[in-house]
């Protein structure tokens, strides 16, 4: 019996961020009678939400905020009047944050019983419905599960025991929360000794467990029966010693089935077994015990290469770091401990414990496991150094941290790869809906076998039907059909995370499968984004060139652009010096155009000639300026000018940038892929034209001088030309815009989807309207892995054309699995109905299509790491090809 009343109509409502659910034992309730004296208790304190009684169960739960009102004064409340009442859970979150931090945050929890996909529902059932849970994620293959909670209304704990309670076998790995203690006190650092380093990740046994070899040995003994003599020959009944030894681990997951009320593998196994010992076929039953647990490590054993190179990535996380203490030695600590503001010392051999800039020495660091590129980068004063990346060369480097371990670069990797596994594609659900509804359709049609005949044609035709009813059982495991797109989407996301990749799960891998269209940024994508200032003339007598330079570097050095940089270079360059007094008056970033800004007072722009255009300046600039920056950029350069208020433009500069030798080649591949690649740049028509030259673009696939919301709206365009239009592009007009309608119609055939790829940051609205964005996250640029579903991590636009062509044999691997299961499945159906089925045929048939869907998927893993981490410290790697992304241990995609 359970009542409940709300709250007072008359009382303000807490707020939803603090309210929680305590419960309380009250041992004198005796019946319904005591429930409204509990009420009006209760209901009148401030801060009460809610209040329910469960009279059977002598529990009273209270919806308090604990902010203002603490479990205790409940529980104090109900003793004032007369009931005996024991705080059995306080809701409230054990450390409360500070009033302005964001309660909602994810946790980690290791889940040691999920062994397969079908595992992913019941967590779900189980976790979605919860007050406070946002979002459930699994990731099958590394035993993860993340949950997205607000943790003042359910704690990471809670979630845990929820999980276990069905026998999950569930731990918190991380949890989300506010930790007052989390601060380390760096006046005691602990020294090497004193260092405890995580254990290592438990390693598979190369064999089956005890019970299930043990099995398989009694099962292959009970099966020479008939080659003994009597009475040896009673050794048939050691298969049921072998089913005995081997059903244990069955019917304890059976039995956690059973409570969730979920039909999976374990339950039909476990059934069917028991309906093969009814019979008296022992050496079945046996033999369906002992197979069904070989396959389940089989599958384990084959999935385990996906994993080992997941987890070989989870490893580069750094340890330990060498910190610099106030006496000026240093002192090994945990890398945790290290504070951005820091100076860390990397020896050679070492990994960089945290993300951080060069201020001593000068070594060669190998990248490649950020990156997958084996050649090694020089880093002295000044260079950026990354997370998990190692010190390969023969001197020492003492960097300065600018990110603590858990920001750092290869921390975002890191979760980055372990939750691709966990988001599931539109494949992945409806292949889980029809496994939820083909389950449950043939164990009704098994039920209906194993009873109907009975009643209609006696016992003898009855027997027989009821044995192919329990075959039906086992061919109704959907086990092969769950696995097959899971597995190969993991062998797809390690395969390319190996390699510098990283694909944001499995959705985005099957849109990559169908793009048709890319569209490329010019400046660091098809260029590397590292220019230099070719010329610069001051136009009439405002300032000398010096003055000039300076001026420009004012207004440059707060913006984030390579051209930015160049021209603050090259003023460096030229004797000026820039002190901290330097500094533009509202200054302003103008998305497409340049930037602005006052300069000793004066307003001063910087920006190509769009902007000087809008604002009038050009209109009095000489024909000979307008003739030398046309010819500028038919050469090739970006031309840009220096524009002040009341005077107009005082000087004209072009600056250069250098095309990938890789950039090339990627176009030529993605062409022959029969992919359309396009170039949408905010440079002018000259540097646009050149580079398109240099890369072997058509002029009518080059589109420039575009504002952001530009090349925005030509995304939207080439998609709906693909859902319905055409890709014909006037050479003279370039591409349609989006309001225009004049589109012809295209073959269904034709569709397919749009994919953007750039630097992450100026082409961040194209990114996310296209159909699968890619940024160029050289050096693991964290808006670019932020926003992007496909992060290069190198910028090597040559890995695109290897994305492109994983997300092919991907979704090829995918449809084979998918066919090949319910092939299986319908012809062993077939021959039960036909009455011709038999439980070796069954069983062989369910473990033999798991394992095959699964080393199916596994075929996508290369045969060698890319990156091995045990040759980091000797700068191993693969061999690179040249001019190519690829190393020699790509494999080879079918």
């Amino acid at each position: 019996h359970v009542t409940s009343r709300p709250p007072s109509p008359a009382r303000a409502s807490p707020s939803r961020s603090t309210i929680v659910k305590s419960t309380i034992k009250v041992t004198d309730i005796c019946c319904a009678s005591e429930v409204p004296p509990i009420v009006s208790a209760v209901e009148k304190l401030d801060g009460m939400s809610k209040v329910n009684v469960n009279v059977t169960n002598k529990l009273v739960y209270v919806h308090h905020d604990y902010s203002s009102l603490p479990a205790s004064a409940v529980v104090s409340a109900l003793k004032s009047e007369g009931f005996a009442a024991t705080l059995q859970k306080d809701g409230a979150p054990s450390h409360p944050p500070p009033p302005t931090m964001p309660t909602v945050g994810k946790s980690t929890f290791a889940i040691a019983n999920m062994c397969c996909a079908s595992e992913v529902p019941p967590i779900l059932s189980i976790l979605e419905p919860m007050a406070g849970v946002t979002s459930v994620k699994c990731n099958v293959t590394a035993k993860l599960v993340y949950v997205e909670h607000d943790w003042t209304v359910v704690e990471a704990s809670t979630l845990e025991d929820e999980l276990n309670k069905d026998g999950f076998g569930a731990t918190t790995k991380k949890a989300a929360g506010y930790n007052p203690n989390a601060s380390v006190d760096y006046g005691s650092l602990p020294n090497s000794s004193q260092v405890t380093l995580p254990s290592e990740p438990e390693k598979q046994s190369p064999y089956p467990r005890w019970n299930v070899t043990l099995c398989g040995f009694l099962w292959l003994l009970s099966m020479f029966a008939p080659f003994f003599p009597p009475p040896y020959d009673k050794v048939e009944y050691l298969a049921i010693l072998a089913f005995v030894t081997g059903i244990y681990p069955i019917a304890s997951k059976t039995f956690d089935s059973v409570r969730r009320l979920s039909i999976d593998a374990n339950l039909l196994m476990f059934v069917a077994a028991f309906g093969a010992v009814g019979l008296g076929q022992y050496s079945e039953a046996a033999g369906l015990t002992f197979l069904f647990s070989l396959g389940e490590w089989l599958e384990s054993k084959a999935t385990s290469k996906a994993k080992t190179a997941l987890e070989s990535i989870v490893s580069l996380k750094p340890e330990t770091a060498n910190l610099k203490t106030s006496t000026s030695d240093f002192s090994e600590v945990p890398a945790e401990y290290v504070r951005v503001g820091d100076m860390v010392l990397v020896r050679t051999g070492d990994k960089v414990p945290v993300d951080g800039d060069v201020i001593k020495g000068e070594s060669l660091v190998n990248e490649s496991s950020l990156t997958g590129e084996s050649v090694p980068i020089t880093k002295k004063l000044g260079s950026q150094v990354f997370s998990g990346t190692i010190n390969i060369g023969s001197s020492p480097l003492t960097v300065k941290c600018t990110a603590t371990t858990e920001d750092s670069t290869v921390s975002k990797l890191i979760e980055l790869v372990e939750e691709a596994q966990a988001n599931r594609s539109p494949t992945e659900k409806l292949v889980d809906e029809f496994a939820k509804r083909y389950t449950p359709l043939v164990v009704l049609t098994s039920l209906l076998m194993c009873t109907v005949p009975f009643a209609i044609y006696g016992k003898e035709v009855g027997m027989r039907w009821l044995y192919q009813g329990i075959v039906l059982i086992v061919i109704a495991c959907p086990c092969a059909l769950i696995i097959s797109t899971p597995v190969t989407y993991v062998a797809g996301l390690a395969a390319t995370a190996q390699r510098g990749i990283i694909v944001k799960g499995g959705v985005h891998l099957e849109a990559l499968a169908n793009v048709r269209v890319v569209c490329c940024d010019k400046t660091g994508t098809l260029t590397h984004g590292e220019f230099a200032v070719l010329r610069l003339d001051a136009v009439g007598k405002w300032k000398n060139r010096k003055e000039i330079l300076r001026c420009l570097a004012v207004l440059e050095r707060e913006s984030s652009h390579p051209m930015a940089s160049a021209l603050v270079k090259r003023a460096q360059e030229e004797g000026v010096t820039l002190t901290s007094k330097d500094q533009a008056d509202d200054h302003e970033i103008l998305k497409g155009e340049g930037v602005t800004g006052k300069v000793n007072g004066v307003r001063m722009y910087a920006g190509n000639g769009r902007l000087m255009g809008r604002l009038g300046f050009t209109k009095s600039l000489p024909s000979d300026v307008k003739r030398k920056a046309e010819q500028w950029g038919d050469q090739g350069g970006t031309v840009g000018y220096l524009g002040v208020e009341g005077k107009g433009v005082v000087a004209v500069f072009s600056v250069a940038d250098k095309v990938r030798d890789e950039s090339r080649g990627a176009v030529a591949d993605l062409t022959k892929m029969g992919v359309d690649v396009y170039m949408l740049t905010g440079d002018g028509e000259g540097a646009a034209r050149s580079v398109a030259r240099g890369v072997g673009l058509e002029a009518s696939r080059v589109k420039s001088g575009l504002l952001p919301v530009d090349k925005l709206n030509s995304i939207k365009w080439f998609k709906r030309q693909l859902s319905g239009g055409s890709l014909d592009v006037d050479e003279e007009a370039g591409f349609l815009e989006p309001e225009d309608d004049g589109a012809k119609s295209m073959s269904a055939s034709s569709r397919g989807n749009v994919l953007m790829v750039g630097d992450g940051v100026n082409d961040a609205p194209a990114l996310a309207c296209s159909d699968v964005g890619v940024a160029m996250a050289s050096g693991g640029a964290a808006i670019a892995m932020d926003t992007a579903d496909v992060a290069l991590m190198d910028s090597d636009i040559a890995k695109l054309v290897y994305s492109v062509k994983m997300g092919r044999s991907v979704v090829r691997v995918i449809k084979q699995n998918l066919v090949f299961s319910l092939l299986v499945k319908l012809v062993v159906i077939a021959l039960v109905l036909l009455g011709y089925g038999n439980l070796w045929t069954a069983i062989l048939s369910d473990v033999g299509a798991m394992l095959a869907v699964t080393l199916n998927g596994m075929r996508l893993l290369p045969k060698k790491a890319v990156v091995d981490v045990d040759d980091l410290r000797d700068g191993a790697g693969g061999k690179r090809n040249e001019g190519r992304g690829e190393t020699e241990s790509s494999p080879l995609l079918v």
